[in-house]
């Protein structure tokens, strides 16, 4: 398992804001797959969907427990 460990808080939220455009980018792609009822192609991309959140929801841990905010 990879340790996270960032340095200073704009390492991190540089990190999640990329991650986010990425979930959108796979949702997308997810959804017209859904929509075209291609449903092999649907699943990888939510299983691709499914690792970028989970990424980030650790990023996201790891802010909180850091006690960091974005303001």
């Amino acid at each position: 398992m990879k340790t996270i460990h960032y340095d200073n808080p704009t390492e991190l939220f540089d990190k999640m804001a990329a991650l986010k455009v990425d979930i959108n980018v796979a949702d997308e792609k997810y959804q017209h797959a859904f929509a075209r009822a291609d449903f092999e192609t649907c699943g990888k991309y939510s299983n691709e969907r499914s690792k970028l959140r989970n990424q980030f929801a650790k990023l996201l841990k790891y802010k909180m427990k850091r006690g960091w905010t974005n303001d």
